[in-house]
């Protein structure tokens, strides 16, 4: 699905906006913004037609989008675009109570912009890095993927991990050595970026 190239996803993004591109990009953040919205206090009813409405904006502020050089600058500025569109969301439903779900009104009190963004914070990277792993792991034999697992993930130690699978400790250490490297040549394409 990913192509390893020195350029990244976003620059790739804003200069050709390839349809495959767009395809990895919404397959990594249609789930995280759905998530993020739900915990937000939007209906499940309203979920998909909003975080259609923020990846089609995505789509067409994404060329004006000027990365500062600093780490986390895109999910920064995603992250404002979601707020935005969330925002507007509730105060159209303010405008219209009867288009909101009574227990989504009673959400809305719970839950703050300012804890919304510290939980888009923290989850972003960890999202990512899931999607990744979910896209890398058919590269990799069951035996090379559960040893990566079981050293990095599972914090055991390459005789333990060799032990269980029938390797030798050097093929564990290589195995996961493997993985990582095509996990941060993904990454590269996006979390450095972003």
């Amino acid at each position: 699905m990913f192509t390893e190239t020195s350029q990244s996803l976003l620059d790739r993004l804003q200069s050709n906006s390839s349809t495959h591109d767009w395809e990895v990009f919404y397959s990594i953040y249609h789930p995280f913004i759905r998530r993020h919205l739900l915990r937000g206090s939007v209906p499940e009813s309203d979920v998909d037609d909003l975080s259609q409405d923020i990846l089609a904006r995505v789509f067409v502020a994404l060329s004006s989008f000027q990365h500062n050089g600093r780490c986390g600058a895109f999910r920064c500025w995603l992250g404002k675009i979601v707020a935005q569109q969330r925002w507007q969301y509730l105060q159209h439903q303010k405008r219209h109570p009867f288009s909101i779900a009574p227990d989504a009104t009673c959400r809305l009190k719970v839950i703050s912009c300012d804890e919304l963004q510290a939980i888009w914070e923290a989850e972003h990277d960890s999202h990512v890095l899931a999607k990744l792993m979910e896209v890398v792991e058919p590269e990799f034999t069951r035996s090379t993927w559960l040893a990566f697992v079981g050293v990095t993930l599972r914090g055991g130690t390459s005789a333990e991990v060799a032990q269980q699978l029938g390797l030798t400790p050097n093929a564990v250490m290589v195995a996961k050595s493997r993985v990582l490297s095509r996990l941060r040549a993904l990454g590269r394409e996006l979390l450095d970026v972003i």
